[in-house]
Parts: structure tokens; C-alpha cells; sequence
């Protein structure tokens, strides 16, 4: 909606938008899983498209001050249904390594990316 750029630069400035933006994301997405969660499906699969390549494009603090509390109520609207979740996040993710396991992420397929 802002471009990945401008998107990046409200968090780091801590932009009060941002947090109206991550609410209003979240509530779809919850909206989503519950939708979901009603279904014959075992799992549901998230996947992210916002790392890069060589590095996380916030800081790791910033992750988990924005990220990982709404990956935690993810995990556990699908989980409050008897359904598995499973995260495949694209791009250089090594610093979370852990904390998909704290949110309650089943499972987390990962690609080791390089820099060419």
C-alpha cells in the first residue's frame, strides 16, 4: 500500500500509521484463519515475501516488537481449531531461527539464500 521502502522507513521511525496499517493486516489475516480453521483442512501454510536475500531488512528487535506477537495469535487461532501450522518464510530468516518455535509455528520450511 506504501511500498516496501516507505513501509520500512515508518517502522524504523516508528510511525504511528504503521501500527493502524499492522492492525488492520492482522484483522483480515485472523479473519482469514478463522475462515480457515472452520475447514477439513490438517494445516495452514503462511509464507512471507518481505526478507531479503543477504539480511533482515529490520532489525531483530523490530521483528519481534512487530512480528512475532502477531505470528503467537496465528498460531494460536489455528491451533484453538485442532489445526497445525506451518510458516515458510522467503529470504534470509537465520536471525528468527528460534522464535517461530516461540509462537507456536509447528513447523518452518527454510531456503538458504546467497548473495551472488
Amino acid at each position: 500500500m506504501r511500498g516496501s521502502v516507505n513501509a520500512y522507513y515508518d517502522l524504523g521511525w516508528g510511525a504511528k500509521e504503521v501500527s493502524r496499517l499492522l492492525e488492520m493486516i492482522h484483522d483480515y489475516d485472523m479473519q482469514h484463519l478463522k475462515y480457515l480453521s472452520k475447514t477439513d483442512v490438517d494445516a495452514v501454510f503462511l509464507e512471507d515475501d518481505w526478507r531479503s536475500t543477504t539480511s533482515l531488512p529490520t532489525s531483530l528487535h523490530m521483528w519481534c516488537a512487530y512480528s512475532k506477537p502477531l505470528y503467537r495469535d496465528y498460531c494460536e487461532m489455528t491451533h484453538a481449531h485442532g489445526k497445525a501450522i506451518f510458516r515458510y518464510p522467503d529470504g534470509q530468516t537465520l536471525p528468527l531461527y528460534e522464535h517461530p518455535v516461540e509462537t507456536g509455528v509447528d513447523a518452518q520450511l527454510t531456503a538458504l539464500c546467497h548473495a551472488h
